[in-house]
């Protein structure tokens, strides 16, 4: 009976002190993409953007406020929010031979566009070098896969595939670069 009560009170302490427990913090995506967005305003820099389709490139510069609309439009998810957090899986992984760390978030939920996240920092500090997503939308029956991959400082490349009836119709790389390097 003494052992039968010490387990149902180890069962009652530990459920208790597993459901209070804090909510775990993610990587403050969005934070570093308004950093990021408002360096690119600070400096003294144009935006190349290159457009190919059909195997033909065009290029042209673009005003810093349209790319904000461009970024913001595709990128910002807030990882803070409890709301959001809950629907996404974080895996940490580090590679000590290339001093990287990949910090991975994930959803199968169809309520957010944004499937899929990989941060990677350099081992010991807080620098990130480069952020991909992977990011699904369905306009008007059209399915719009986009793979991005943003460089920190540099540019952002973006690949959209466009399918309709699961048949690929277009497929269009936008690259996006100011570095001053």
């Amino acid at each position: 009976m003494k052992l039968s009560l010490f387990l149902f009170i180890s069962f009652v302490v530990g459920s208790v002190g597993c459901s209070s427990a804090p909510p775990k913090n993610y990587f403050p995506f969005q934070s570093f993409l308004e950093t990021e967005l408002k360096n690119i305003d600070s400096l003294p820099i144009a935006i190349f953007k290159y457009h190919t389709a059909d195997g033909k490139t065009d290029s042209t510069i673009i005003e810093k406020k349209e790319f904000r609309e461009i970024a913001k439009g595709l990128l910002f998810i807030d990882l803070q929010n409890e709301n959001i957090t809950k629907h996404y899986k974080e895996l940490v992984l580090e590679d000590t031979d290339i001093k990287n760390i990949s910090i991975n978030y994930t959803t199968q939920n169809e309520a957010f566009p944004i499937k899929s996240i990989q941060i990677n920092t350099t081992t010991g500090t807080t620098q990130v070098r480069s952020i991909y997503v992977e990011r699904t939308d369905t306009i008007d029956e059209t399915l719009i896969i986009r793979k991005m991959l943003w460089k920190s400082g540099k540019g952002v490349l973006i690949n959209s595939a466009y399918y309709k009836n699961k048949q690929l119709l277009n497929n269009i790389t936008e690259k996006f670069s100011w570095s001053i390097e």
